[in-house]
């Protein structure tokens, strides 16, 4: 099961230009030097606008992104560039499976107790613990 998150243009936003800051910083390493200044830069600009978006997200949208911490002042977002690089194949939007369990044998009541009890005859008991005494019996592969 699965809880699902209301967004809106702005999460939209967010996610795409995390995605970007992604792709652009996995092409430093290999990149010569220029080409590196230059990612380098477009980098810091989208660190800025991502930071401001950010700071615009509901709680709930933005607890729904990865990649981000709180910054130095209250109410302001940083992008976190460790944890984005961390993982560089993972969804920048965060997904919480759980299973859900469900009760197939409910618990009787005590009114249907009463009238399974009642309904119970001696032929019926003895049916049922026949087929109980059949059920326990154990192979005799295992001697």
């Amino acid at each position: 099961m699965q809880y699902q998150v209301v967004t809106g243009p702005l999460y939209e936003k967010a996610a795409k230009r995390m995605m970007k800051y992604r792709q652009i910083a996995a092409r430093i390493p290999n990149a010569k030097p220029n080409t590196a200044a230059k990612l380098d830069r477009t980098l810091e600009r989208l660190s800025e606008s991502i930071s401001e978006i950010l700071g615009e997200l509901t709680d709930k949208e933005r607890m729904a992104l990865i990649g981000w911490q709180d910054g130095i002042m209250r109410d302001v977002y940083e992008l976190n560039h460790y944890e984005l690089m961390e993982r560089p194949y993972a969804s920048i939007r965060r997904t919480y499976k759980w299973t859900e369990e469900v009760d197939r044998y409910p618990i009787k009541t005590t009114n249907e107790e009463d009238t399974d009890s009642e309904e119970d005859t001696d032929e019926v008991k003895a049916k049922r613990s026949a087929q109980l005494q059949q059920f326990l019996k154990l192979p005799e592969v295992w001697d």
